[in-house]
């Protein structure tokens, strides 16, 4: 953890005049989660000093959770949104399940679901498979049916002459 410790302490909020404890919970910093986040923020400015990385993926976790790593991914990307079938997901690494195997109880399932034997999708790219080279070519058929409905029809006989002179 680089001189750190493998948890950040959790933060007062000093708005409460009753000195209740309404602050931020404490980051523990061995997580995948915060991994993941470390690890965006490394690859994305590799010159930066190390400890702000892990300062910045503290922050990520303590404002938003895991599902704050989507939007850090968003931000890295210039605030666009990121498409998991091309981009693998920092989280799950692009399989589109919860690598942590969280049980039905500690997800909120439904009972219903309990002894269904349900998977429980990945909470940051929200279970898209990355698969670039299937998403790419139907994407590729997706843009041709859409050229082919925009091009008006040719006339008759202009086409013939045309394919003659070349």
């Amino acid at each position: 953890m680089l001189g750190e410790g493998p948890t950040a302490p959790g933060r007062p909020d000093g708005s409460d005049l009753n000195g209740w404890f309404t602050g931020t919970p404490e980051i523990d910093r061995t997580t995948l989660a915060w991994a993941a986040a470390f690890t965006l923020l490394a690859d994305h400015q590799p010159d930066a000093r190390p400890l702000a990385h892990v300062v910045g993926a503290d922050a990520v976790l303590r404002e938003e959770g895991v599902r704050g790593i989507a939007t850090l991914q968003s931000n890295l990307a210039g605030g666009a949104p990121v498409d998991h079938r091309f981009t693998r997901c920092a989280y799950c690494g692009g399989h589109g399940d919860d690598p942590t195997f969280p049980t039905c109880e500690e997800r909120g399932c439904l009972p219903k679901y309990e002894f269904a034997g349900h998977d429980h999708g990945c909470p940051v790219c929200g279970g898209e498979m990355w698969e670039p080279a299937w998403y790419g070519e139907q994407q590729i058929r997706y843009c041709d049916g859409l050229l082919a409905d925009a091009m008006p029809p040719a006339p008759p006989g202009r086409l013939a002459r045309l394919l003659r002179r070349a």
